[in-house]
């Protein structure tokens, strides 16, 4: 049974950080065009919700991740930020 990122029910944080690129995956050091400069995720769960937010400003690539409770108030929360 496959482990890890690829395998089912893998969890958002098994993908931060861990997407080579192209060029990195034959060795060398590889960099992606951004298509998107500002781009985020959502890992649901019953009782909580991983937001994470990738912003590519500058040549520099920032990231923020925050969990919330999925009650009304937790969902208001991340609905504000």
């Amino acid at each position: 049974m496959p482990r890890g990122a690829n395998a089912p029910g893998a969890r958002f944080r098994d993908f931060i950080d861990k997407v080579p690129t192209p060029a990195a995956r034959f060795g060398g050091e590889g960099l992606m065009e951004v298509i998107h400069p500002r781009c985020a995720g959502l890992d649901v769960h019953k009782e909580t919700v991983m937001a994470c937010v990738r912003l590519a400003l500058g040549g520099k690539v920032t990231r923020e991740v925050r969990t919330f409770e999925t009650t009304t108030s937790g969902l208001l929360l991340l609905l504000a930020w």
